[in-house]
């Protein structure tokens, strides 16, 4: 199995690809675009995307499970595990990291990702029209 654990930024992503039978890890930069993100996640078609929660979750999820991903999961990072304050250099690609290595741990604390609703949110890039599921009581 295969893990992809993106660090989503506003402008650049940077993901970390981890096989984990092998325990080989690979890094990849990319844009924050639909267009590169998808080339991104149908290169590692089948794979587990684990990402953490923010305002550009909803429709990365939305394009990864479009693309071919096994299963998306998007983590609760507000936890007393993700806490950096003994981490002296916090990076991008740190982040990728401990996310991949959490996701292999079976420490992540959050949801699969559900089905789109089409609601555009704060975040989501022109042209995206389906998101991830925001429940309204009414």
């Amino acid at each position: 199995m295969e893990i992809l654990a993106p660090d989503v930024g506003k402008s650049k992503s940077v993901a970390c690809a981890v096989d984990t039978h092998t325990g080989q890890c690979g890094f990849t930069t990319v844009q924050t675009r639909p267009s590169v993100l998808g080339g991104l996640f149908a290169r590692h078609r089948g794979a587990h995307l684990v990402m953490e929660i923010g305002p550009m979750a909803g429709w990365i999820g939305d394009l990864a499970r479009v693309s071919g991903l096994r299963r998306v999961q998007v983590a609760h990072v507000g936890h007393e595990a993700w806490r950096w304050r003994n981490v002296r250099r916090k990076t991008d690609r740190s982040d990728a990291v401990r996310l991949a290595e959490m996701a292999m741990a079976g420490r992540v604390q959050g949801k699969a990702a559900t089905a789109a609703s089409g609601i555009r949110t704060r975040g989501s890039p022109p042209g995206c029209e389906v998101l991830h599921s925001i429940q309204r009581s009414i």
